[in-house]
């Protein structure tokens, strides 16, 4: 019998849509213990890059051959390649005899791989045989890291003093490389000959800094007051402006330059959210929070520059840095996640609440085209995903922390959630879309969990804690019946490898019918004119990924998502 979905459609101005998650591929790592990943990245073949470190000896292939890899000292960093279907390319480790860690990970145009994060003593940085040593001055110094697109050794470069230095994220744009992080002390950021040194006003202060793709040094700016502050994420748009999140203690100048912007915090720490433009001028900066601690770990911006961040808050926080307030109270006076979206210029848009009574965080944050965001990290015990009147609770194996995977649409409405998880300590710790809409997706596990969000299985198990998973999946959409006039249509198979069939008793009676496929970015790749009640259209050519299917008569207009294989 050959199998069908049926679709019912209405009008596209007028329809509602139910989507579910559904798994592509997951793949493990297994360890003991001791292991994290921080950061994953697709390149345009859909290649997929993950980086993070490992402490203890560590079987990277996921299929049933074995390769694996041991720390040199208490962790050492890996940076992992797998293609399209999750099969492993390649894996390169990083380390000395002290602790190492990568933190943000990146490709360019040509699949030249770029990581950053921390060292500290002396560290080969050339995974090949070849030697590459870099010397930490301070505990800490921060690194940049690049290889072609077969893991060989291109260069590395070093930023640091005497005291710590941190980089937690890494972008490429436009031809330069863009770092973000924490220094104290008197640091240098040029890791050539030359020297530009910088000296916190407080224990630890922002930074960002810009090099060209060969880590030459470009420039570099300083944030920050008194106290503590540190930048954990940072975006760029097309025209090379700087997004920049993270938090901050005391008082704190925004404006790396002469002039000063100053932002106070009302608690223990503060969110902040700053705008420089791509030679590092201050644009604007924008704080938000309550009389406790609140921090924010993911910034992301969707096609209209509006900016997206997450993370958590603790008891009452108000997320309109304008002088109006718009606050949010955690359950229970405990950690809830915050998804906050303001506009191109800083001005608040919405701010949704999520959590329980126990601990929730949200450690990632992205956007597709159409504006929808999704986020991942952990919550504990029973959590209401839905930010609006109604719920959508979510309960944790045990009471212990679990995944999530969420998504809100651009007016901050619930769309889904799903978690995954077991009686040990899951947490998501980084999501990321490619232009398919394909949802990819990475974190850590313990004991056995499933990834399938269906009604099927497919588990990775692990007799340790703190295995990581990397996971891929995509979106279904299913048309509900709005109206006792819709039409229905059979679209078969859906996914599809390539055949697509249509079947309608009266909507391809109209003549001329036309049929458009588009892309996620609203791209039409396909177009033909049909006028049968049956109809194949033959979609091979296109590679793996959400499309969308348009009917147009001369008395309607109608659509559908379809996944081709």
């Amino acid at each position: 019998m050959k199998k069908t979905l049926l679709i019912i459609f209405i009008i596209v101005s007028n329809r509602f849509v139910t989507q579910t998650l559904n798994l592509q591929w997951v793949k493990g790592i297994d360890c003991l213990n001791n292991d994290r990943v921080t950061s994953i990245k697709t390149d345009a073949s859909n290649n997929v890059y993950t980086t993070g470190y490992f402490g203890t000896t560590s079987d990277f292939d996921p299929s049933n051959l074995t390769y694996t890899l041991s720390p040199i000292g208490q962790t050492d960093i890996f940076i992992l390649k797998q293609d399209g279907s999750g099969n492993i390319q390649w894996v390169k480790s990083i380390g000395g005899i002290s602790a190492e860690i990568g933190n943000s990970i990146d490709v360019d145009i040509s699949g030249n791989v770029y990581v950053t994060g921390n060292f500290s003593g002396t560290v080969d940085f050339d995974p090949g045989s070849g030697v590459y040593n870099l010397t930490a001055v301070g505990a800490d110094d921060a690194f940049i890291l690049k290889l072609d697109a077969s893991g060989n050794f291109l260069w590395a470069k070093q930023i640091g003093g005497s005291s710590t230095d941190y980089s937690y994220s890494l972008k490429i744009n436009n031809g330069f490389v863009f770092i973000a992080g924490l220094f104290s002390g008197t640091t240098d950021f040029n890791p050539s000959a030359g020297s530009y040194t910088v000296t916190s006003y407080g224990s630890f202060d922002i930074f960002v800094a810009k090099f060209d793709l060969s880590g030459n040094f470009v420039w570099a700016k300083q944030m920050g007051g008194t106290s503590s502050d540190m930048a954990r994420s940072l975006v760029l748009d097309a025209g090379g402006n700087i997004y920049v999140t993270g938090n901050f203690n005391g008082t704190g100048d925004f404006d790396p330059s002469s002039t000063s912007y100053n932002l106070s915090s009302n608690g223990q720490s503060d969110i902040f959210i700053a705008k420089l433009d791509v030679n590092g001028n201050f644009l604007w900066a924008r704080d938000m929070g309550g009389s406790m601690g609140d921090i924010a770990f993911s910034i992301a911006i969707d096609m209209s520059n509006n900016v997206y961040t997450t993370g958590f808050y603790t008891g009452v926080a108000n997320f309109d840095p304008a002088s109006s307030s718009f606050t949010l109270s955690s359950v229970g006076g405990s950690v809830d996640i915050f998804i906050l979206k303001l506009d191109a210029l800083g001005n608040f848009i919405w701010a949704k609440g999520i959590g329980g009574t126990s601990g929730d965080i949200g450690n990632s944050i992205a956007v597709d085209p159409l504006g929808n965001v999704f986020t991942t990290g952990m919550f504990q015990g029973i959590a209401d995903f839905n930010p609006g009147p109604g719920t959508a609770t979510l309960s944790s194996v045990g009471g212990s922390k679990d995944i999530f995977i969420s998504k809100l649409d651009p007016s901050g409405n619930y769309v889904w959630a799903q978690k995954f998880g077991d009686f040990g300590g899951d947490v998501g710790s980084s999501i990321y879309l490619n232009a398919l809409g394909d949802i990819y997706s990475t974190g850590n596990y313990a004991y056995t969990v499933d990834f399938d969000p269906s009604l099927g299985v497919d588990t990775l198990s692990t007799q340790g804690y703190d295995n990581i998973y990397i996971v891929k999946f995509n979106e279904a959409t299913v048309g509900l019946k709005e109206n006792f006039d819709a039409t229905n249509i059979k679209v078969y198979p859906n996914p599809t490898n390539g055949i697509l069939d249509i079947e309608s008793e009266n909507f391809l009676t109209n003549k001329n019918v036309k049929i458009q496929v588009q892309n996620s970015l609203g791209q039409m790749i396909y177009s033909v004119t049909l006028d049968y009640q049956k109809a194949q259209i033959d979609l091979r050519f296109l590679n793996s990924g959400l499309y969308y299917l348009i009917m147009i008569s001369d008395k309607k207009t109608e659509t559908i998502k379809v996944i081709k294989n």
